[in-house]
């Protein structure tokens, strides 16, 4: 099957939600923001997932640890579990910004955080979920690993993540080619997002055709094809991500 989320679906309070734990089989939980320029940076940590960001457009302040980063466009940080880290968007203009979560359970956090704000939920309740769900804890003693990221304008190939920093939950690269003969990946979902151009999608005699902004998410085992315009620029994830393919 094709999981396709566009332009106008998947919405989250102030998030585009892509894929989380029925998509990616609890690999990962991505979704897509948009953030006017903040004067706060929210430091926080986590002792049970990794968290990545992917700048889309704009201009993104990353703090890991001591790391700090003035981030543009094809930009990507990770910070493992237990690392101290906050992400705020600088400038004279909002940001656009994936992020993905590994494993893809902390879904429940962000969706249960929602519907309590929309009940009007006090500061108290909205701790209490973040503590139930190890959304943020205390900074601890404990050394993690160290903080990965690449800099650099996006390209044709590039691999952006592998799943030696992600726990083998994902991988992702840089495309502008995408194989076009019916093909099946036996143990790894695929799924892409449309940066540039135009990609059409056909899978079961289904076809999702994806403009700038799309997620789209196959299934592993099912066979299908890719159709894309000469412009076509993607980011493609591969769950888990023990390989590239």
């Amino acid at each position: 099957m094709i999981h396709v989320v566009g332009l106008n679906d998947g919405k989250l309070g102030t998030l585009r939600v892509l894929a989380g734990e029925a998509e990616t089989r609890g690999q990962y939980f991505a979704f897509e923001s948009e953030t006017p320029p903040s004067g706060a940076l929210d430091v926080h940590a986590h002792s049970g997932y990794e968290e990545s960001e992917y700048v889309l457009s704009g201009t993104r302040e990353i703090v890991i640890e001591d790391q700090r980063w003035v981030a543009g466009a094809g930009f990507l940080a990770l910070a493992p579990r237990h690392s101290r880290h906050g992400m705020r968007t600088v400038g004279p203009a909002p940001a656009r910004w994936l992020h993905l979560f590994s494993p893809a359970r902390i879904e429940r956090y962000f969706r249960a955080r929602e519907q309590l704000r929309e009940q009007g939920a006090t500061v108290d309740k909205l701790r209490a979920l973040t503590a139930e769900h190890d959304a943020s804890v205390p900074f601890s003693a404990e050394v993690g690993e160290a903080a990965y990221a690449i800099e650099g304008a996006p390209r044709d190939g590039r691999v952006v993540i592998t799943g030696r920093e992600t726990r083998e939950a994902y991988a992702v690269a840089e495309r502008s080619t995408l194989p076009e003969a019916v093909h099946a990946h036996a143990d790894q979902e695929e799924a892409f997002y449309v940066l540039s151009g135009e990609l059409a999608v056909e899978a079961e005699g289904m076809t999702a055709t994806a403009a700038p902004g799309t997620f789209v998410l196959d299934q592993r085992g099912v066979p299908h094809r890719h159709v894309s315009t000469p412009d076509a620029f993607v980011l493609a994830i591969y769950s888990p991500g023990h390989v590239i393919p």
